[in-house]
């Protein structure tokens, strides 16, 4: 249970850090805290080889739909980026935190597919309403943003979904 609740707190600070970070030229933030959250996730699983191809292949294809999908049709940002046309590192950052938390915190309840897409369509989109209010991000187009945002994050989780079903006990 303590795991757990360090793992859920871990990830809301990496994402706070670039929230924030990014608003407050504190990029270096978000990465220094995901570094030592991966750290913390791979010694939990004892630095299996499955679990680390999951976290390069989950950060990989997150930060590859938010370049190719979400910052095209979704959101811009309001300041530029050293990493432009791609998105930020913070941003990285958060897609390193995002399935180690998903792994270590939600591994039972990602197993039941209902919540997997509850969580996916309306809780996973709120993250971005968040930094849109504080100006992390700028929406093109509230409802239509969010709508992408949802069916697009459904089927992420529903994708890791399958990997904790399929290799946690």
């Amino acid at each position: 249970m303590v795991i757990r609740f360090l793992s859920l707190l871990s990830y809301k600070t990496v994402w706070v850090l670039g929230v924030y970070g990014s608003l407050h030229q504190l990029q270096w933030l978000a990465p220094l805290a995901a570094f030592f959250y991966v750290i913390f996730y791979l010694k939990q699983r004892s630095f299996n080889p499955t679990n680390i191809a999951y976290l390069i292949t989950a950060c990989f294809i997150g930060s590859l739909i938010e370049t190719f999908i979400f910052q095209r049709f979704v959101y811009d940002y309001p300041v530029t980026h050293s990493l432009s046309p791609f998105i930020p590192l913070w941003l990285i950052s958060i897609w390193f935190a995002f399935p180690c938390m998903c792994d270590l915190s939600l591994n039972h309840q990602l197993k039941k597919i209902k919540f997997t897409l509850f969580f996916g369509f309306i809780l996973c989109p709120l993250p971005y309403l968040g930094a849109s209010r504080l100006g992390t991000i700028i929406l093109h187009n509230e409802f239509t943003g969010i709508l992408i945002l949802s069916f697009t994050w459904a089927l992420i989780m529903f994708s890791i979904h399958l990997f904790i079903k399929n290799n946690t006990p």
